[in-house]
């Protein structure tokens, strides 16, 4: 068809009328792919544990976070919310990095306990 957007060769109408709309699809083969093209080079140029990041703030959906925990990749969070659906998708908190600036009590609780990284880019 004509000027039809296809996903895994199926046209836009067919998963409008599977799904309703609006909806939101990623290809799962293809960020993958995109992870492990990112995690080689990352390795090649930096040193075999240099770990690539995904910005959380992108996509914060539990299937993402599955994804990156399965390829291996690290995460970068900037959220309780973030936090809360990595850990419901069984991403290890010993590789997020937790950063951005005005964090509130709460939020430092909540990283408070588990291994992952703080990162404090902005101290007045």
């Amino acid at each position: 068809m004509a000027n039809t957007y296809c996903l895994q060769d199926r046209t836009q109408i067919e998963l409008a009328k599977k799904y309703g709309t609006p909806v939101y699809l990623l290809d799962e083969d293809r960020i993958r792919e995109k992870c492990r093209i990112y995690k080689a080079a990352f390795q090649k140029h930096f040193g075999e544990k240099a770990v690539p990041l995904y910005a959380s703030k992108a996509n914060c959906f539990k299937r993402m976070y599955e994804i990156m925990r399965e390829e291996e990749m690290g995460i970068d969070v900037v959220s309780s919310g973030e936090i809360y659906t990595a850990l419901q998708a069984g991403f290890d908190l010993s590789k997020p990095y937790f950063h951005s600036n005005n964090k509130t009590d709460k939020d430092i609780k909540l990283r408070h306990g588990t291994r992952h990284r703080l990162l404090l880019s902005q101290i007045m």
